[in-house]
């Protein structure tokens, strides 16, 4: 059977187009991934050491630690950087928008952080002393609090559907207290907010109680009936 040179060249050449839109193809993705790793090597380079010790409390104010990766154990959690809070009570919302990043707050340093998935802990050492209502008044996704190193409250899950109560209760604070706060974020939009109200009664004139009451230097009288 005699070879039908036409038919043959032109499928020689669609086999070489076929190949050559391949490679090209190969090439288009491979210099995706290695511009996603030079992107990803540029901000290690650029942040190799975030500012900030995460091990340390703020003193009369909150510490507000962030890291990389959804983990409220912190096992697998990368620390990125922080930003402060003055205020007893607070909400993130007031810092950063909550379908964002805490890195967008004002006055955050360390390294860029994503919108989704990251965890956030607010530490904090020293209270006016007296007794306080403690709450967690919303959160997402997940939430602990830790009085003095010990676990006080937590949820699984966000405060919109997860059936936990927020109120924490009664606590009793001085200028030697710890707490700590963590939130992880999965995705979606993230915020915490914490409540926590003084109920210890400013007092004139001579004092009777009983039971168990909380004293504090210099706010109290002279003299003090306890029964």
């Amino acid at each position: 059977m005699r070879k039908n040179y036409f038919t043959t060249t032109w499928q020689q050449a669609f086999t070489a187009a076929g190949l050559i839109c391949c490679a090209n193809r190969f090439v288009s993705r491979f210099h995706l991934v290695f511009l996603m790793l030079c992107a990803l090597y540029s901000a290690q380079a650029q942040c190799p050491s975030p500012p900030g010790d995460p091990s340390v409390f703020g003193n009369n104010r909150w510490n507000v630690y962030v890291y990389d990766n959804n983990d409220l154990s912190l096992a697998t959690a990368i620390y990125s950087g922080y930003y402060t809070v003055t205020a007893l009570s607070f909400d993130s919302q007031d810092s950063w928008n909550q379908d964002s990043s805490p890195s967008n707050t004002e006055g955050w340093t360390g390294c860029p952080v994503n919108s989704d998935a990251f965890t956030f802990v607010y530490k904090r050492k020293g209270f006016p002393c007296g007794n306080y209502t403690s709450e967690m008044v919303r959160w997402d996704d997940a939430a602990a609090v830790y009085l003095d190193g010990a676990l006080l409250w937590s949820c699984a899950a966000s405060s919109g559907g997860s059936g936990c109560a927020g109120t924490i209760g009664e606590i009793t604070l001085n200028e030697n207290s710890e707490i700590e706060i963590r939130v992880r974020e999965d995705g979606g939009n993230a915020f915490a907010g914490f409540s926590l109200v003084n109920t210890t009664a400013s007092i004139a004139g001579s004092l009777s109680a009983s039971g168990t009451t909380t004293i504090c230097a210099n706010t109290f009288p002279n003299p003090i009936t306890l029964s």
